[in-house]
């Protein structure tokens, strides 16, 4: 093993979990050698406190991905003097309450070098910080801002956007009850750069009338994926129009007291997002939706995931959906690769997997919690049985052989 060369080493070194990689250093000296850049990787700032100080900057020059958790701003300033050439990542995650006082931003500086590419900021930021962040770190590409928390206004995030022209993913998010600001989203809507969106805050029709969307050329022309969490389905409703071009669509609706996702938006998204490649919607609520709704999902031809899940045992359903509805649900989607369906017990059967394997020829992962499966009926499939699958979840695999009478 001492004689494999260094190329070697990564390869198996990037499939060693860093539990298994801190085991690893302790073998002999050449383990240590290549295993120690590969543990530092990504790293918390309290790991680099605990080495001591003559040897902190040969593993801050190790750090990639960095996360940053103590509230005392001397630590940071004393980390903020050290050189952290490969940093492409860094995430805030300070603890706070609302009457915390103002986090220094002189004390965090010192993480903005020049090789950033990605930040997630919690409270610390200000509009100070953000000026500093956009004169020095030139290569940003995604950020991560929580406005409420931060106590930043929507001017100065506008202020930022518009010094900081490279950033092509933006994230909105909020630990606390806040509305979306208006000229966001309008900013936002009128760039050409931008590629991805997270909306991680409550978001409601009257901000997206406010925002007067519909007045500017193609809102979000370049944007390809748009996550967005809100307990209010009108206001996405509102909102797609807006986003015809994208190709990936992610929606967590934490829905409790309505326990139906409105028919109206499952044609909407067949109707508008026409170029949709990836789509998962998570229901954290009781939901049911019409089987004739989501067959209405199969006129997107261009689809490659369709993911349907809920984290409860029975929190999702199709009231009366059977294998003629799951047919004609998959029979258009001849490009789809991933398919996964958490929904509580219906009536499918075998025909529905011989369905998808007639109809989706290229699919890789296929996950369907309550379908019975008979194998010996598998015979009956007048297509290739799923050449490229990799992955197939049902509810249970019998071999029972019909009988003839």
């Amino acid at each position: 093993m001492e004689k494999l060369p260094p190329e070697l080493w990564f390869e198996i070194l990037n499939h060693v979990h860093s539990i298994d990689c801190a085991r690893f250093i302790q073998v002999s000296r050449k383990c240590f050698q290549y295993a120690i850049p590969r543990l530092w990787r990504v790293a918390e700032d309290f790991r680099l406190l605990e080495v001591p100080g003559n040897r902190r900057q040969t593993y801050a020059s190790l750090i990639q991905e960095l996360t940053v958790t103590s509230p005392e701003p001397r630590e940071h300033e004393e980390l903020g003097k050290l050189e952290f050439s490969q940093l492409h990542r860094l995430i805030f995650d300070i603890p706070s309450s609302s009457n915390s006082p103002p986090f220094p931003d002189s004390s965090v500086r010192g993480y903005l070098v020049p090789t950033l590419t990605s930040i997630q900021l919690d409270h610390v930021a200000n509009p100070d910080l953000l000026d500093a962040l956009a004169s020095h770190c030139h290569r940003l590409r995604h950020i991560i801002l929580d406005i409420p928390a931060s106590r930043l206004t929507a001017d100065s995030v506008v202020a930022f956007f518009k010094k900081c022209s490279s950033v092509v993913h933006v994230g909105l998010l909020s630990v606390r009850r806040h509305i979306f600001p208006p000229q966001i989203l309008r900013y936002l809507a009128a760039q050409n750069s931008l590629r991805q969106l997270d909306i991680y805050q409550d978001l409601w029709p009257d901000t997206i009338d406010t925002a007067d969307l519909s007045s500017i050329p193609q809102p979000f022309r370049s944007l390809q994926r748009l996550e967005l969490s809100s307990r209010n389905e009108s206001a996405f409703r509102a909102l797609i129009p807006s986003v015809r071009g994208i190709q990936e669509l992610y929606l967590r609706r934490s829905v409790q007291v309505v326990p139906t996702i409105d028919s109206l938006t499952i044609n909407l998204l067949s109707s508008y997002l026409t170029e949709l490649r990836h789509l998962r919607i998570k229901f954290c609520g009781r939901t049911r939706i019409s089987p004739d709704d989501l067959i209405s999902l199969g006129t997107l031809s261009h689809l490659r995931e369709l993911h349907l899940v809920t984290p409860l045992r029975k929190g999702f359903r199709i009231p009366k959906f059977n294998n003629t509805h799951f047919r004609a649900l998959v029979s258009g989607l001849v490009n789809l690769r991933e398919i996964s369906l958490s929904c509580a017990r219906e009536n499918l059967t075998t025909a529905s997997l011989i369905a998808l394997a007639e109809s989706c020829p290229c699919l890789v992962s296929c996950a369907v919690g309550w379908l019975e499966v008979n194998v010996c009926e598998l015979q009956h499939c007048k297509a290739p049985l799923f050449p490229e699958l990799r992955e197939l979840l049902v509810n249970n695999l019998v071999a029972e052989q019909e009988t003839e009478v």
